[in-house]
This record gives structure tokens, sequence and C-alpha cells, in this order.
């Protein structure tokens, strides 16, 4: 069973500002670099953990909560409050098979498929 955690204030008072005048696409990139910024805490924090600093999200209503491995055995979750900043009822129940599991997905899907992101409409 996982444990989930807050961020912690000093990467809390990173994240990114919401406005009305930025496009969606500038808040996705905002957002992106901020996920970039937990995951390369995370990583800091645990070196030896290879999965430490991997992105996991579960399904929720109409996207996702978004969450940052910290550790991976036993494994220990930080909340990314992004977007609708959904959190899981589920996340708890979270073990490291499912954390392998996405990122053997995600990089299948990524060599298939590309980021979404970096093409214009």
């Amino acid at each position: 069973m996982a444990k989930v955690y807050a961020l912690p204030e000093e990467l809390e008072a990173k994240m990114p500002k919401y406005s009305s005048e930025i496009p969606w696409r500038e808040h996705a990139k905002m957002e992106e670099e901020f996920v970039g910024v937990v995951q390369g805490w995370a990583k800091e924090q645990n070196p030896n953990d290879q999965y430490a600093g991997v992105q996991y999200r579960i399904p929720h209503a109409d996207s996702y909560a978004l969450y940052v491995v910290a550790q991976s055995s036993p494994v220990v979750l930080y909340h990314i409050p992004i977007s609708d900043a959904w959190d899981s009822p589920w996340a708890d129940r979270v073990i490291k098979k499912d954390i392998v599991l996405q990122v053997k997905r995600d990089t299948f899907l990524k060599e298939r498929f590309g980021n979404s992101l970096d093409k214009e409409e």
C-alpha cells in the first residue's frame, strides 16, 4: 500500500499561476516544466531508486490524478495538484508493479506517437 503526500512547501511555491490571458498550450508547457522540477527533486531525494521521479497517473473523472513517485518500495507518491488537481481515492493502493507497468506503457506509446504537445493543430 502506498503512502501519498502533498508537495513540500518549497515545491508548491513553484507551481504555475494560471491566467485566462495565457493560451492553453502555454499552460500545458508550464505544467510540464513544473512536473519536471518535482521529478528532479524526487530523484535527488532517492537517487538509487530507478522509479523515483516517475509520473504516475490514475484515471479520474474527466482526466486523471497526477502523482510523482518518490520511492518505489515501499511506494511513496507525491500528489501534483495541477490542472483540475484531481486526487484519486485509490492512490493509496498503488504497488510497485503498477508503476513498472505504467512506465512500460508510457515508453511504448511515446516511441510510437511522440509528445502530442509538440504538434501544432
